[in-house]
């Protein structure tokens, strides 16, 4: 019979410090009643082994009834807090439970793991007051993602010590779940695109409807703030009122953030590097460019992708990158997308690259505008504020 998701696979039972404390006490009380045969000794006896039953047996029963079940956990990112979700439903038809803690237990040496959760992020702890009989309710941890990647969760860890504190009970429960922390975003000036040439439309303009900057689109009645200029007079005097003439907004700007880190000399720059390149990411979607990502040295790109989604697929690659997945053949780049000759190209390299330029330099020139980004400009702005890079190529 196979077991169910939300049903825990081991039982544990620990004492703290307080509660050997109380039982060496209950002991003494024992000894001391049976040699003295005195009736209070017996009764202060009689509830110390109450207190025992209370907070190991009776408790201990109605966490038997308890199931919890992750939910799928959110993207985060470096920096920020993540939010993990646990569904705790209460099966006894008569017990309540109190008091529980809810955490994540690190994998074992025998449970392979490719990335840890605990590289990632810190432990999440979330806390529950109470489940009644039949309730299910959801508790929120909140851990701070403290690196990129995708951090694997193996096991849920339920305790409580209710209601004396003098024994801790848990439950572990067995699902796995993976996660996505986004690279934290280097802070750059808004302006950079635009101090590079690059502006919304293809010829480097950002418009609106009704700007004199696309294709004629319509016509449509004078509203109150509309710009004398966008006036049709003719057609106005056709129809007898005021209308405008509307233009369509130019097409976005494609462009690439081409990423390089085999320069890199150190973990720390490769993380530099590849937060630049989430930064311009950011941006850039952020000014409505349509913005694809490119990695030779993984072999890895998305493609061109406008607003929300192409911003997580390029930033979803990006927390995924692995040192040991880093290939140097030809060949294995051969399916990479090639730049058009009238799309932007943002290049983000390692603090000093020289490899890079010589390449450049030997011909092997990508098409189009080509803007090189250098990882050092966020090592030396690390302190905080803004860092405007400058166009280098």
């Amino acid at each position: 019979m196979r077991r169910r998701a939300d049903a825990p696979v081991q039982r544990m039972y620990r004492f703290r410090m307080s509660g050997l404390v109380y039982l060496a006490v209950t002991g003494f009380l024992a000894v001391a009643a049976i040699s003295s045969q005195n009736n209070l000794l017996f009764w202060a006896l009689g509830l110390a082994v109450a207190g025992i039953g209370v907070s190991g047996v009776i408790s201990g029963l109605g966490l038997m009834g308890i199931r919890v079940e992750r939910e799928p956990i959110p993207d985060g990112s470096a920096g920020e807090r993540m939010v993990v979700r646990y569904r705790v439903r209460n099966t006894n038809w008569l017990a309540p439970v109190f008091g529980l803690t809810i955490s994540e237990r690190e994998p074992s040496r025998r449970r392979r793991v490719r990335t840890p959760w605990r590289r990632c992020v810190t432990r999440p702890v979330a806390f529950v007051t109470c489940v009644r009989p039949g309730q299910s309710v959801v508790a929120e941890a909140r851990p701070l993602a403290t690196q990129r990647g995708k951090p694997e969760f193996t096991d849920v860890i339920v305790a409580s010590g209710f209601p004396f504190g003098l024994a801790t009970k848990s439950l572990r429960f067995a699902q796995h779940r993976t996660a996505l922390v986004y690279p934290a975003p280097s802070v750059l000036d808004p302006r950079f695109l635009e101090d590079v040439g690059a502006g919304s439309g293809r010829d480097g303009s950002t418009g609106r409807i009704g700007d004199n900057t696309g294709d004629f689109y319509g016509v449509r009645e004078y509203v109150p703030g509309d710009s004398m200029r966008s006036i049709s007079w003719r057609a106005s005097a056709r129809v007898g009122e005021l209308v405008v003439l509307q233009n369509a907004l130019p097409a976005p700007t494609r462009m690439w953030v081409r990423l390089h880190l085999s320069g890199a000399a150190d973990p720390q720059e490769t993380e530099a590097t590849i937060g630049l390149a989430a930064g311009v990411l950011k941006i850039a979607i952020e000014r409505g460019f349509i913005v694809g990502l490119l990695c030779p040295e993984y072999n890895l790109h998305t493609l061109p992708a406008s607003g929300r989604v192409g911003l997580r697929r390029a930033l979803s690659r990006l927390a995924s990158l692995e040192a040991d997945a880093m290939t140097d053949e030809p060949h294995d780049r051969a399916g990479l997308p090639q730049p058009g000759p009238r799309e932007l190209v943002v290049t983000v390299r390692p603090h000093g690259d020289g490899a890079l330029d010589r390449r450049r330099g030997g011909g092997n020139r990508l098409p189009g505008r080509l803007v090189t980004l250098d990882s050092g400009v966020v090592l030396a702005g690390a302190g905080g504020g803004s860092v405007r890079p400058e166009r280098v190529a």
